[in-house]
């Protein structure tokens, strides 16, 4: 079970963030956190119920973000 996926949009490999954060919201992940400091995707590019963060952030940002998803 995966209870929260905090993730960049650009990562290694050849799915990016935001197709890893499809397959967690299949699985029912409870809080996904999708981030970047180069892209700014619309809602309609993340799953339902995930939250978009640009970079740079600090540390209650984050807090709040996913005290307000739990």
């Amino acid at each position: 079970d995966v209870d929260l996926l905090f993730t960049d949009i650009d990562i290694p490999g050849t799915t990016d963030g935001i197709g890893v954060a499809y397959l967690a919201h299949e699985t029912q992940a409870a809080v996904i956190v999708v981030t970047s400091g180069r892209h700014a995707p619309g809602d309609d590019q993340l799953p339902p119920g995930a939250f978009f963060l640009e970079k740079p952030f600090d540390d209650q940002v984050v807090k709040r973000t996913i005290g307000r998803a739990a």
